[in-house]
């Protein structure tokens, strides 16, 4: 439980990754830390860190990416002192793996909630809400961009991808390897569809199979040249949309909540998008506050500074980051860089 403390000693730091001053511990840093904890399989690019705090499942998903570096494995709810932190994880909600990160440190509860999702996942365990002194939120979507209720829009999909087959043509969904191509593949496995995968998106399969159990092994290796009666899911690069659009039967897709920007799909090169997402919206980040009552909050991402704008008014002591900052925790209300 929160520590009912009224000041927090603890302080932050962003830049290139949140850093827990006074500590080892980074947080998803992209820059090399001795101790970073990876919330989730997601990431850009290998980082040599010299130690790595996950969950199995996530160690699973990116061990080739891993380097040569130390790796701590710990499961759900199993809770242990590193030096004068004490650690335990706790489930996401956002993609197979994930996990949020409860610290206590000098007699607080720091919660980090790194990517997540309050939504119904296939692949991922549900979400926790735990209690905290400090928390650390990662904010995706700016409050007016709200996610419909997903069984509608999963509703849409499969209708689209009926209708698209049934005109002798061939549905292609463009999805991050790991997370949203496991979440589209037993949606439509589910619904009996024939489904190909090129071959990054079909590893990924393969390893989330592995590594939780799901079952995906119905996901076939794609075709050279995609034939009707399948769908097809593909890597979001640009070369592999541009490759795809030469075939004049090909329709391409995305499941994504930025596909409630206006105009997203012209962007994008698109036939068509839903609002599926496997980050957490507005509505959300509000229940997630509602039920973890933190004194103080620190919200991170490309939403952080609308959100906080909004949450404010509402008598929190909520702050956006940006980086790079140095803050403690809290900030005096009249911080140059509230937002």
């Amino acid at each position: 439980m929160p520590s009912g403390r009224t000041r927090s000693s603890a302080r932050v730091e962003y830049n290139r990754g949140l850093h827990l001053l006074g500590t080892v511990l980074w947080f998803d840093a992209p820059r090399r830390a001795d101790l970073c904890f990876l919330s989730h399989a997601h990431f850009a690019r290998p980082v040599p860190h010299r130690k790595i705090l996950t969950t199995p499942t996530t160690a699973a998903l990116v061990r080739p990416r891993l380097h040569k570096a130390r790796t701590l494995l710990c499961p759900y709810h199993r809770s242990f002192a590193l030096g004068e932190l004490g650690l335990m994880l706790v489930p996401a909600g956002h993609i197979a793996g994930s996990a949020q990160l409860v610290v206590e440190h000098r007699a607080e509860r720091i919660v980090y909630t790194g990517h997540f999702s309050l939504s119904s996942s296939r692949c991922a365990q549900a979400a926790e809400i735990p209690p905290a002194d400090v928390l650390i939120l990662h904010a995706m979507f700016e409050p007016r961009l709200r996610l419909p209720p997903r069984e509608e829009e999963e509703s849409s999909l499969i209708e689209w991808v009926e209708k698209v087959l049934n005109a002798g043509e061939i549905p292609v969904f463009l999805c991050p390897e790991t997370g949203k191509s496991q979440e589209i593949a037993l949606l439509l496995l589910s619904r009996g569809f024939s489904i190909r995968a090129e071959r990054r998106v079909l590893e990924a399969c393969r390893r989330v199979e592995a590594a939780t159990g799901v079952g995906l092994s119905g996901v076939k290796r794609a075709r050279s040249v995609p034939r009707p009666g399948e769908v097809l899911l593909a890597g979001p690069s640009r070369t592999a949309k541009a490759r795809l659009r030469r075939n004049p039967r090909v329709r391409l897709a995305a499941a994504s909540g930025w596909s409630l920007v206006p105009g997203f799909c012209e962007r994008e090169g698109l036939d068509r998008a839903f609002a599926i997402s496997l980050h957490a919206d507005f509505g959300m980040l509000e229940r997630y506050l509602e039920e973890c009552s933190p004194r103080r909050v620190f919200l991170f991402g490309p939403g952080a500074g609308a959100t906080a704008e909004i949450l404010s008014r509402r008598n929190r002591e909520i702050r956006a980051l940006y980086a790079p900052e140095q803050l403690p925790l809290p900030l005096s209300r009249d911080s140059s860089v509230a937002s």
